[in-house]
């Protein structure tokens, strides 16, 4: 079948999904400020320069202010280009009586005027202004979301032509949709032709698309945290840091892995008696420091955190040290962001040792050889030992700590888990898929009595995830 290319740049576009906050959908030029207001919106924080310079009417470019209708109109009017910042204009539904094109709103009376307005042309193609008219305005909807790739042609005749995938889709309208990478449908088949019908509606539903868990790019294992080498969140994809207020600036002080778009686990003792609201989570950041601006990012609030009910913190012996944090507004996923495996089935995993050496990997940013708190984030191997050899080789004052609800490891390559590693993951990898499934949580470890650090000659304590999967599947599947 002959193909004809209509507009100027032609490839999948991929129709970015409004986020999951009922104030973050269908994101206007005219609600641009609620947005901005509602934190669960602002998960980029790439977003907070925008916003910091939006007004109730206006928005500021150095000195010149701009009205909300000149924001991703196509033309750039402020010097940084920040009145068309393509994550922003990406976000936006056009009001009606505007057509969306390449990230940009346009008046519908200037479809089909001879003048092409659009960089990819779609809003003077033949065939789009010739069903626009045949179709007496009737379109079908964008269902298309983040995680699918999605390419348009109208047929005429023998031939196809391709058009925009711009959020306007006249009758006879053919979607091919696929997967995006790092995402499977969950039906089988990744790949679907809709096609948009004379009353306005695709002639089936469209397919859905769930992200790979346990997945990274196979690289080079860095070790971490004292000794450890600094790695990019790309490596470690399901690593999620949290962040508390302390005198009004927020600061570092655990770690936490991604299960789902909105849930957390991490340690019991690192949100016991924490206010949800001094909570914030970043996924994809490299970096310690909260303010420092990281493009592949996300942040959300906290909605409300659920610590094991028989966890008592230190009266307890930290026993049962695991919590479920849930955000206010899920992550996207992406090559930066993804959720780790997790193994539904009640067990005790380290009884695999009887059989088997175990070994597995935990990314943080804790406590470095320099007594401070690393900077980046960093990744080591962990050797994962028997409940007897670890009893056996702790401090006596320590021994107590460990249960059947938790086990040891050590550090590989001088390496060790340290404070502000506490909440982190340990995950053990599959060597038949190569997929990652979290297996513990980094709870405490000994002290060195002559200085800050945790002591090297020692262990540090993991609670078992395995031995909690049916108290965490609860919250996962609602």
């Amino acid at each position: 079948m002959l193909i004809k290319i209509l507009l100027g740049v032609i490839g999948y576009n991929i129709v970015v999904t409004a986020l999951n906050h009922d104030t973050c959908k269908n994101i206007s030029r005219n609600n641009l400020l609620n947005m901005c207001n509602d934190n669960n919106c602002t998960k980029n924080l790439s977003f907070e320069i925008f916003c910091t310079n939006l007004r109730s009417k206006v928005f500021k470019c150095g000195s010149l202010f701009i009205p909300h209708e000149f924001i991703c109109d196509g033309i750039s009017n402020c010097d940084n280009n920040m009145d068309e910042y393509p994550g922003i204009c990406s976000l936006i539904t056009c009001e009606k009586g505007f057509y969306k094109c390449d990230n940009i709103c346009i008046d519908f009376f200037k479809l089909c005027d001879g003048v092409r307005d659009c960089n990819d042309g779609s809003d003077e193609s033949s065939l789009v202004c010739k069903k626009l008219i045949d179709s007496s305005g009737i379109t079908c909807p964008n269902i298309f979301l983040a995680n699918h790739i999605v390419s348009c042609y109208i047929n005429d005749k023998n031939e196809s032509y391709l058009i925009s995938c711009g959020g306007f889709y006249p009758p006879e309208t053919k979607a091919e949709v696929r997967c995006k990478s790092l995402f499977y449908s969950i039906k089988g088949s990744d790949y679907q032709i809709l096609t948009c019908q004379d009353n306005g509606n695709w002639n089936k539903d469209l397919m859905e698309c769930e992200v790979e868990c346990g997945t990274i790019p196979e690289v080079k294992i860095s070790p971490l945290i004292i000794n450890g080498l600094e790695i990019s969140p790309a490596f470690w994809p399901w690593y999620c840091a949290l962040f508390t207020s302390i005198n009004s600036n927020w600061t570092f002080f655990c770690g936490s892995t991604i299960i789902s778009s909105n849930l957390l686990l991490t340690a019991g003792h690192c949100v016991w008696k924490m206010p949800e609201n001094l909570i914030k989570a970043i996924s994809g950041k490299s970096f310690s420091d909260f303010y420092k601006n990281e493009l592949n990012s996300q942040m959300s609030d906290v909605e409300s955190t659920f610590i094991y009910p028989l966890y008592q913190d230190s009266l307890g012996n930290y026993g049962s040290d695991i919590a479920i944090v849930k955000l206010k507004s899920g992550f996207s996923f992406n090559e930066f962001i993804l959720p780790i495996c997790m193994n539904w089935t009640l067990r005790n995993f380290i009884r695999e040792l009887e059989t088997r050496t175990l070994e597995g990997q935990v990314a943080g940013m804790g406590i470095t050889e320099n007594g401070t708190i690393s900077t980046r984030l960093r990744r080591t191997n962990v050797e994962i030992l028997k409940t007897e050899d670890c009893i056996q080789n702790q401090r006596y004052e320590f021994k107590k700590y460990v249960t059947i609800a938790s086990f040891c490891g050590k550090g590989i390559e001088d390496t060790i888990i340290c404070n502000g590693d506490s909440g982190s993951g340990l995950a053990v990898q599959n060597k038949d898929t190569g997929k990652w499934t979290l297996e513990g949580i980094v709870s405490i470890s000994p002290k060195n009595p002559k200085d800050a650090l945790c002591d090297k000659k020692y262990f540090t304590l993991y609670t078992n995830v395995g031995i909690y999967v049916n108290w965490v599947y609860k919250y996962y599947n609602k």
